[in-house]
């Protein structure tokens, strides 16, 4: 059955290339898989050496394919801009503490960043959702005995695999948080 399936397969891609399908006919009729697959091997080394012919006025013409579309470079404008954008890099980076999958190297550079609670507000399961004076919305990821207020000062840290905590200034207890906004 695989030698018929081979000799098939051959032939339809014999149209392809210019050489005698003919040695590979006579490779498919030889019963030892090892001395059959030698033969392939020589017929095939043999048409690595020879030159391919010139398509003829009988091969069929390939369709005309389509120019890939093409990409355009940063213009003036969205160079100005990215300047803009690094003349404001530090606030920059402050807005753009906890977007992990957006991070760029400067946000990197920050492992913590203190900010001033603006509202706090606890769920009926004890999670914390906290609005800071930035604009930013974040929310504990537990439940730990961990009150917030508004107007306290606290510390959101950079930890292990795009993780967060936060912890009050005065105080050594951490809980981890994700960032909603």
């Amino acid at each position: 059955m695989r030698p018929i399936l081979l000799t098939v397969a051959l032939l339809t891609c014999s149209s392809a290339f210019a050489f005698d399908s003919q040695r590979w006919l006579d490779c498919s009729n030889i019963n030892n898989n090892d001395d059959r697959l030698a033969c392939y091997d020589r017929v095939a080394n043999s048409l690595k050496s020879e030159p391919t012919s010139a398509p003829s006025a009988t091969d069929p013409v390939p369709e005309a394919v389509a120019p890939a579309p093409t990409v355009t470079t940063a213009t003036a404008a969205t160079a100005a801009a990215t300047n803009a954008a690094s003349d404001t890099a530090q606030g920059s980076v402050q807005a753009g503490f906890g977007l992990e999958h957006k991070m760029t190297e400067q946000e990197q550079a920050v492992d913590a960043l203190t900010m001033t609670i603006s509202k706090a507000k606890q769920s009926l399961h004890g999670e914390w959702t906290l609005w800071f004076e930035n604009g930013q919305q974040w929310r504990t990821l537990s439940n730990k005995r961990i009150k917030f207020k508004a107007g306290q000062e606290v510390v959101i840290s950079r930890g292990i695999f795009n993780s967060f905590t936060i912890s009050a200034v005065d105080s050594n207890r951490t809980t981890k948080i994700k960032r909603l906004n």
